[in-house]
This record gives C-alpha cells, structure tokens and sequence, in this order.
C-alpha cells in the first residue's frame, strides 16, 4: 500500500486528485522516477498513488498506440541510412542502386516485425471484439533501453502479455537433457533452439507485475504469449507451451486475453490507464 494523504499534504476529504508540494520523499507509481521533498506531485486518493507532474493522470490522456510503429520507423531509419552512405560513395548512381539492390536481412527484419505486429492487431482486433478487452500497442519501457511490449490485453481475467513473432519455419517444442544434465524444454523454429524468445516474454511479464505492484494491482494474473500472425509453421493437433506461455496464432492468443475473472469495467479500464501511462506509446 502506498503513503496516505498525511504523508504528502493537507487535502481535506475530497476524493478528486491534488496537486501539491511533498512532504517526504517517495516515487513516481508511473515512471518511478524518484521525487524529493518539496517536489509538485499528483496525490490520487483512490488508488493512494503519487505520480509526477510529467506522468500526471488527471490531464494525460492514454493512447492506445500504433502496433508495429517504432519498428517501421527503425527500418526507415535503416534504410535512409544505407541509400546516404551509397549516395555518399557513388553519387546519384549509388542511391538508384541502394533502391534496386535488395537491402539485408537486418534492415528488412525490422520492416517484417512490423508488419506481423500490424497483422497480430488486426487478428486479435477481430477476435476480441465485444468481449469487454481492451488493448494498448508498441508500448516502451522507461528505464529499460530500447526494451518495448508488442502487444497488451486487459480483460475480466487480468492482463495478457503478446510478442508478435514473425519467424518462418515449424515450431516445436522438444525436451532435452537428462542422465547427466536437467531435462527441459526448448522451442525449436525451423530447428534452430529460439527459446530465449520466451526469456523476452517473461521479462515484459516482469515489467507489467512490477507497473501493476505500485497501485496495489500486484495479484492481478498476468500470462504470457508468443503470438505468430502466420500459422503456416504451428501444429493444428496442439498447443504449444513453454514456462507456462503459449505459443500459438492470433486466435487462441485472443481466446487467453478474454478469459474469464474478477475484473469488472471499472477494474480493466483502471488498469488499462495505469498501463497505458507506465508504458507509453513507443
């Protein structure tokens, strides 16, 4: 439970939120961002949070995003560099040349993410739809580099965590070890070990557990998916799980995210804001 109105400033028995000036230390239940004495902060008495002016919820509103965004502009970014550097080199021939030569496998990844997190909106768009889930895309994580969520749902059973994959090839799980080694599981892609894929997961999973823990949201059941918009490679007989995270398309990713639980309107719309404010549009 977070520090009660003593601890921040006089406010009398409103229940709106107050802007103030703090009396002790605390922290940011957005950014989490350190504040000191004296500093203007946000009081909410509802869910006993403080927040920052900057990450102020009353006058912020939430953005649902733009999946795919941030990766089509990093393969934006990618490809003007390389037509530049042609340019640089060969003139106006060396940029004619950089649009007609196909461009590498680390530039075009980034334009085929964002595509397949387009495609993975539009499927779980469709599957969602008036089953009470609301959705938050191509979130950032403050604090964390360049570490950004795919995909968020918020419905009656909690919080669902989507990694839009777009790897080509059959995907399995297969278990190894044993004898002189721990038996476990890994998830092959074309044969290639991916599992580390799922490492990405559970820590976003992380990230949300630690978002939801500063507005005493921390029972909230969070689960975990990687979510592959072409199923050429999926099997039809099974689904595939990991560490307790599936592994699937976007249908029966949509069928986890509605799921049924506690939340009510009130309760998925409270923590859809508190995410759509702790993790900003990328």
């Amino acid at each position: 439970m977070r520090s009660g109105p003593a601890d921040v400033g006089v406010m009398g028995a409103s229940t709106s939120k107050k802007r103030l000036a703090l009396r002790r230390a605390d922290r940011c239940a957005v950014c989490d961002r350190e504040l000191a004495v004296g500093d203007q902060a946000v009081w909410d008495p509802v869910s006993r949070t403080t927040t920052c002016v900057g990450c102020d919820l009353v006058e912020a509103p939430v953005l649902d995003g733009q999946a795919g965004a941030s990766a089509l502009r990093e393969y934006e970014r990618r490809r003007r560099r390389r037509e530049q550097h042609a340019r640089e080199k060969l003139g106006a021939l060396g940029a004619l040349l950089a649009r007609v030569i196909d461009e590498p496998q680390s530039t075009k990844v980034w334009q085929q993410g964002s595509q397949g997190e387009v495609r993975t909106d539009a499927r779980l768009a469709k599957h969602l739809d008036e089953h009470g889930v609301k959705l938050l895309h191509d979130r950032r994580v403050p604090g964390h580099g360049h570490a950004n969520i795919d995909h968020l749902a918020i419905g009656p059973g909690g919080v669902t965590v989507i990694d839009s994959k777009t790897h080509h090839g059959q995907i399995r799980v297969d278990r190894i070890g044993g004898l002189f080694a721990p038996r476990r599981s890994v998830l092959l892609i074309d044969g290639r070990d991916r599992t580390r894929l799922l490492d990405g997961v559970e820590r976003q999973i992380e990230y949300v557990r630690s978002a939801l823990g500063r507005i005493g949201e921390d029972r909230t059941d969070i689960r975990g998916a990687l979510c592959f918009p072409h199923v050429d490679g999926l099997s039809i007989l099974t689904q595939l799980s990991i560490r307790e995270i599936i592994i699937d398309g976007p249908k029966p990713v949509a069928k986890l995210a509605r799921r049924g639980g506690p939340l009510d309107h009130d309760a998925i719309n409270r923590i859809w804001n508190h995410l759509g404010h702790s993790f900003p549009p990328a």
